[in-house]
């Protein structure tokens, strides 16, 4: 090894596998956001017109209204957590710190996703799709995608919090151990 290079080819090897790392938990995170995000949506849609746990008052729309939403859900999300910071991986963030970047991100999410569905429907969805509720999404499902998604996100990232807790108790995974060897 060549303490004398500069640049990205002489960082320490160790270096290079824990960004690689990182980058690896990162791409997780996204997939799993945009995966518990359309699940939270449905599962909004699912809780506010199959259920009686609110009564519905104005008719119950077709799941694929719904439907023509959940790819924007998928990248709204990890957009939303994106600029909240969650992607930037740090190991001294604490449950709460967590917790809030989620809700956080979870509020900016929906009102993203407000937003835009207003916008779009308002400048973009033909008259024949606005009749027919193309691109509406209750206000009701919203609040409910926002209370799911922040308990689905925040369980998903305790998980691999105590899945490395375990494993740093354990021995394995102690990169400062590793450096000084």
């Amino acid at each position: 090894y060549n303490h004398t290079l500069r640049g990205a080819f002489a960082a320490h090897p160790l270096r290079l596998m824990v960004r690689s790392y990182k980058r690896t938990l990162a791409v997780y995170y996204v997939v799993s956001d945009a995966l518990l995000g359309v699940a939270a949506f449905l599962g909004a849609y699912v809780l506010r017109f199959k259920s009686d746990v609110i009564p519905v008052t104005k008719g119950v729309p077709p799941v694929e209204q719904y439907l023509f939403v959940v790819p924007f859900v998928a990248v709204l999300v990890p957009v939303a957590f994106y600029f909240q910071g969650l992607y930037s991986l740090r190991r001294n963030r604490s449950r709460v710190d967590d917790f809030f970047a989620v809700f956080v991100g979870s509020v900016v999410a929906v009102f993203l996703g407000v937003v835009t569905t207003l916008y779009f429907q308002a400048y973009y969805v033909p008259a024949d799709m606005k009749d027919r509720g193309a691109f509406e999404v209750s206000q009701v499902v919203w609040v409910l995608f926002l209370g799911l998604n922040v308990v689905f996100a925040f369980a998903s990232r305790e998980v691999v919090r105590q899945t490395f807790e375990r494993r740093w108790r354990a021995g394995i995974g102690r990169w400062e151990n590793s450096a000084s060897s």
